[in-house]
């Protein structure tokens, strides 16, 4: 695999991850939440601990797209791919 198409790779993973972060809640969404509160100290961070939060309920399919993608970097990088539990 050349540097090329490496890169290629993990774009296209990169992707596949944000889409499924972004079907779970939309960032959008948590930009009109933010944008009709008051400004205050910490909301802001408030909001995205919300929003980052909620991601433990999707977590098992990210990890699946992550497991997909690095041992094809790893193969990329030459190393063998490393054994990942399931």
């Amino acid at each position: 695999m050349t540097p090329a198409d490496l890169l290629e790779t993990i774009v296209a993973a990169t992707r596949r991850i944000v889409e499924v972060r972004e079907a779970a809640q939309p960032l959008a969404a948590l930009a009109e939440r933010v944008a009709t509160l008051p400004s205050r100290p910490g909301r802001f961070f408030g909001a995205l601990s919300v929003y980052y939060g909620d991601i433990v309920y999707y977590e098992p399919r990210l990890l699946e797209l992550y497991d997909e993608i690095l041992p094809q970097i790893d193969r990329a990088l030459g190393e063998s791919p490393a054994e990942r539990p399931h």
